[in-house]
């Protein structure tokens, strides 16, 4: 199938998926959306994608909806022959452990992409990462993996050493920066302000070395709308707090605000970030409550003692789930703890 069609069938998933669709009625949607758009592309050919997608870990099915990786999302969004798209190309072919031990057996050799195929099951995986950077012909027969991309593969292999991110490091970086490389130079405040000790600092700041977020915050658009959408990936469409899961009622919320962010990055990574509907969001933006590095709740005094306390629907008891408090997430807690939380004066 055509590279230009699968990228467009991913976009039109990644927004027909806020509207709760079913895998049959995405079908159907995509269908109707692709010939609205003169791309006629076969029933049979948009349900290989959804296989494709399902089987590679980047389509999940929720209780009532679906939901695209955000590798998949990025790869779709990526300029074309781009260091980002052949990044965002690999990670999604690595996130089901059976395909990242093919491709791990393939990094260092030349080969022959007719085996690739073979070992893979799947020659629509092959035949895109033919079609961006991600290999480099040694003859008209043979390839490889394109040597100028080692540190990026590396970096992305390491985030899924022991767990599989939202996103990878890597990949939220590049595209980050491909984001901002197609802006006009931006006026930046916050550049003497301290980052967060990301363990991959060097390498973020390597890829994205200037510091500071956009004076005009209408300018960092696309990389918030993507902020949203890793978190309502990570969280799975509900509140953190309640369970609420009416899209409209929520909100990306910032750990360390974006007025206080160093870098863009910092701005865009879920790690800093919940997901809450609108009455936690306040609380937890005006400090009211915050957490553990644990992922315990913690609700000041101040709303503890109040007579309609019950009224806030609060389960003093929850704690987030131990995949929620990654690494990066437990430092912007203690951030917001810190500077935001209304501790007992």
């Amino acid at each position: 199938m055509n590279k230009n069609i699968i990228k467009r069938i991913l976009n039109l998933i990644d927004t027909l998926e806020i509207n709760k669709t079913s895998i049959r009625s995405l079908i159907s949607q995509l269908e109707k959306e692709l010939k609205l758009q003169f791309c006629e592309t076969s029933r049979d050919s948009i349900e290989e994608v959804i296989r494709i997608l399902q089987a590679t870990g980047n389509l999940k099915t929720l209780e009532d909806g679906i939901d695209l990786s955000q590798p998949a999302t990025v790869y779709a969004k990526s300029y074309e022959k781009s260091e980002c798209e052949a990044a965002a190309l690999f990670e999604c072919c690595i996130r089901e452990m059976k395909y990242r031990q093919v491709l791990l057996s393939y990094l260092d050799l030349t080969f022959h992409p007719i085996d690739l195929m073979a070992d893979l099951g799947c020659e629509d995986l092959v035949y895109l990462m033919q079609n961006s950077i991600l290999f480099i012909e040694v003859d008209e027969a043979l390839c490889r993996f394109n040597p100028n991309l080692k540190q990026y593969i590396e970096w992305v292999l390491e985030d899924y050493e022991n767990k599989r991110p939202i996103i990878s490091s890597c990949v939220r970086a590049l595209y980050t920066r491909d984001i901002y490389r197609a802006k006009k130079k931006l006026e930046m405040r916050n550049t003497d302000y301290k980052m967060i000790a990301y363990d991959s600092c060097d390498v973020i700041l390597d890829i994205l070395p200037a510091m500071g977020i956009p004076v005009d915050r209408d300018e960092s658009k696309e990389l918030q709308t993507f902020f949203k959408d890793c978190l309502f990936n990570e969280f799975n469409h509900c509140c953190a707090i309640c369970g609420i899961h009416l899209p409209q009622m929520l909100i990306a919320s910032h750990i360390k605000p974006f007025r206080d962010c160093a870098h863009v990055y910092e701005a865009m990574d879920n790690n800093n970030g919940l997901l809450l509907c609108r009455n936690h969001d306040y609380l937890f933006d005006q400090g009211y409550i915050s957490f553990e590095e644990n992922g315990q709740l913690i609700i000041c005094s101040e709303l503890l003692n109040d007579p309609h306390f019950k009224a806030y629907g609060i389960n003093t008891a929850i704690r987030l789930k131990e995949r929620y408090c990654t690494q990066s997430r437990v430092k912007f807690f203690k951030y917001h703890k810190k500077n935001y939380f209304r501790k007992q004066k």
